[in-house]
């Protein structure tokens, strides 16, 4: 009963918090501890997808909880960009928490192979459940960190709110991972793949160790750009890392369309403009009235 009556608290002010951080740009605390007082595990169903709510760390599923993503507007995009494509995709979800990208894309029919990267234990179990209950045999978990060079890593993180790891992260640990690249970790050529980074102002060191697999495979790179990535790197830093033949675009919060406002951003798109990708981007851009 006590679980029960924390679960419907939980799911009220969910419903609270959806309103308020979508209409309103707030962000008000105690979702996170509220899900944690429900005190186990659930399976939530988004979209027709599973995810899994590990309890110690059930504020990462955050919205799951009311049946919705926690990043819409990413989700719409990969969904057109996907749709758009006939088979043979390679997804790479570098920072993937507990896999709210990864389980979604995972089931798309163009998608032959989603490769997950995460370094924290309990994100890594949390996605492995889920992985397991959806049946998606086409996906791994690779419990590592993604970086300029292989070796080991300080990670700040939270045992209770992971979310925000990374080197550059926020938490209450800090604790050692192992680190690759992607470089080492995709030698061979892929075919158009996609590459999403959310590490915490990290995604700049990602692909300085991944300059093969940019110049060998173009990928569409879609990475997070807010307020702690531009204490780490600038947009003009992301440029002239991938070079002239890329171009990028602001990943627009409201409809998941591009535009080029980069005044606020959260998550950005950059598209090599000889792939196959851009023609559909284009069709994405923003129509101003």
């Amino acid at each position: 009963m006590i679980s029960i009556f924390w679960q419907g608290a939980a799911t009220v002010y969910a419903h609270v918090y959806w309103y308020l951080h979508r209409y309103l740009q707030i962000n008000p605390p105690g979702l996170g501890w509220l899900m944690r007082r429900i005190g186990r595990d659930l399976v939530l169903e988004v979209d027709g997808v599973k995810t899994f709510m590990f309890g110690p760390i059930a504020g990462s599923n955050a919205m799951h909880l009311i049946g919705r993503w926690n990043e819409p507007e990413t989700h719409l995009f990969l969904r057109a960009v996907l749709d758009s494509k006939t088979g043979g995709v390679t997804f790479i979800d570098v920072g993937a928490n507990v896999g709210e990208m990864a389980l979604d894309v995972a089931r798309h029919p163009a998608v032959c192979s989603v490769v997950a990267f995460e370094p924290i234990e309990s994100c890594v179990h949390s996605l492995t459940v889920a992985l397991l209950i959806n049946r998606f045999p086409n996906s791994q978990v690779r419990p590592v960190a993604v970086d300029s060079e292989i070796g080991v890593v300080k990670f700040v993180t939270s045992r209770t709110n992971p979310s925000s790891s990374g080197i550059g992260g926020m938490g209450d640990v800090e604790i050692e991972v192992p680190t690759t690249t992607l470089d080492s970790e995709f030698p061979d050529s892929l075919v158009d793949p996609i590459l999403l980074m959310d590490v915490e102002g990290s995604e700049y060191r990602v692909l300085t160790g991944a300059h093969r697999l940019l110049a060998r495979d173009r990928p569409l790179i879609i990475f997070e750009y807010n307020h702690v990535s531009r204490s780490c790197f600038s947009l003009d830093d992301m440029q002239h890392l991938l070079g002239p033949h890329y171009e990028i675009f602001r990943l627009r919060t409201k409809d998941g369309l591009l535009d080029r406002e980069f005044g606020h951003t959260w998550n950005c798109v950059a598209v090599h403009k000889e792939t196959d990708y851009y023609g559909v981007c284009s069709g994405l851009i923003f129509a101003s009235q």
